[in-house]
């Protein structure tokens, strides 16, 4: 399954307006700590090729993350936008 494909089956995240109003609030003042980012922790006792491949999952999974939580907020300020 590519990535395309897997994102479209994603269950469709939904911000509050007061949610998407404080998050362009931050956007608008140059602040980004609403984007969480889990950090990765490699598990130190893993191969090398164990560990890349943690961090390209962990890489992956946040970025889609990312992409929903952004889907979410440009479908609520459009939906802000029709009323």
């Amino acid at each position: 399954m590519n990535d395309a494909t897997a994102r479209d089956k994603m269950p469709a995240m939904e911000l509050t307006p007061a949610d998407a109003a404080e998050i362009l609030r931050q956007i608008q003042q140059n602040r980004w700590g609403w984007l969480k980012i889990k950090r990765f922790s490699p598990d130190a006792n893993s191969s090398a090729e164990a560990r890349y491949a943690a961090l390209e999952k962990h890489h992956s999974e946040e970025t889609s993350r990312m992409v929903e939580v952004i889907t979410a907020l440009c479908k609520t300020v459009e939906s802000l936008g029709k009323r």
